[in-house]
């Protein structure tokens, strides 16, 4: 499977520290198949960086995977979704500090806002000596990824480093994130209670999501409130594309969404950081300060997403200071939209490309 032979390149890579401003360009390809493997630092983090398709294009679309404690080889695992855009640009698969292989021993301290932020544009600065500084650049986030972007591109002149973002069932806003998951867990309960479908699963799942304490938010509300759309997403499975995963269909949602083929993945997924990064989540968010952003900006909602619903999307619409902004609903989609449709999501995304590249 191709998250195997990640593990392996980023192994076969792991003496390749690339630090910005000391860039080795001799291991660097420049072809419409390359593959290259390197790290970056970033305080105290060794994180690792593959970029693979055609970076003869001179286009590179920066995936910022979610978790907190997921990896970029979860992108690649959605081969139906990425291949066909690795065809058209470069995309670069990124494992954040404290996240899937990343090295190093950087302190607790820096799960940060602010820190996510300045990592994302070291990443973005090391493709650019290392590709050239004339590299058109592109972010996608997703889940988690949708909050670490707008902390770089609403910080100093961040921004004027990418052609656009893609935000991708986005939580650039927890609190409002899961205040919407109650909300559409109340409104599709009344509707499928009505058809007479799962009736007492609806009334217990509306039960919880009532007795949640939104007076006093904080990490466990959210980690309540995650469960229970989890739960929302099940009871609504009938309405949804299968989820299909490197030729898998139905892969269910604990081994789709994270990657234990190797021990620094594994422990990632189990590290305290986890908690650190979904804390700083909790406490802030970029529904204010999204005006700050102009660049393009298409945002991708699955309708049966109760994890970031749909309405999360509509706030982000709203609030961008950007000209050229789009929110698309995927019909048949949850929050697994990259792996339920992903023939609409790879054309949107080379649409989009295309456009403003």
């Amino acid at each position: 499977m191709a998250i195997h032979k990640l593990v392996r390149l980023v192994g076969l890579a792991a003496g390749l520290l690339v630090v910005l401003g000391s860039c080795q360009r001799e291991d660097i390809s420049v072809a419409t198949r390359a593959d290259d493997a390197f790290y970056v630092r970033s305080n105290g983090a060794d994180m690792p960086v593959r970029v693979k398709g055609n970076t003869a294009s001179q286009t590179f679309m920066l995936m910022i995977h979610g978790g907190p404690g997921g990896n970029g080889a979860f992108f690649e695992l959605n081969r139906d979704a990425v291949r066909p855009l690795e065809e058209k640009m470069a995309v670069v698969y990124w494992d954040q500090r404290f996240a899937g292989s990343s090295q190093g021993n950087p302190s607790r301290a820096t799960v940060t806002a602010a820190q996510y932020g300045e990592d994302v544009r070291k990443v973005l600065l090391v493709l650019k000596a290392r590709y050239g500084a004339d590299s058109k650049l592109f972010i996608l986030g997703e889940s988690w990824g949708g909050f670490v972007a707008p902390a770089f591109m609403t910080a100093g002149n961040n921004q004027a480093l990418v052609k656009g973002w893609i935000h991708l069932v986005g939580g650039h806003n927890f609190r409002l994130q899961d205040s919407l998951t109650r909300e559409m867990i109340r409104e599709y309960a009344g509707v499928e209670i009505a058809k007479g479908k799962k009736v007492g699963q609806w009334e217990e799942l509306v039960r919880k999501a009532n007795a949640v304490n939104f007076q006093q938010y904080n990490l466990d509300v959210s980690k309540t409130m995650s469960l229970l759309g989890e739960d929302a997403t099940e009871l609504t499975e009938e309405y949804q594309n299968k989820v299909t995963v490197d030729g898998i269909v139905n892969v269910p949602s604990f081994f789709r969404r994270n990657d234990f083929s190797s021990i620094a993945n594994l422990l990632s997924y189990v590290n305290p950081s986890r908690d650190d990064a979904n804390t700083v989540a909790v406490r802030n968010e970029y529904s204010s300060k999204l005006h700050l952003v102009t660049v393009p900006v298409l945002i991708m909602n699955g309708k049966y997403d109760f994890l970031v619903p749909p309405k999360l999307g509509e706030d982000a619409l709203r609030n961008l200071g950007s000209v050229h902004k789009k929110l698309l609903i995927f019909d048949k989609s949850s929050h697994d939209l990259i792996a339920q449709e992903p023939r609409r999501f790879h054309q949107e995304v080379q649409a989009f490309v295309e456009e403003f590249k």
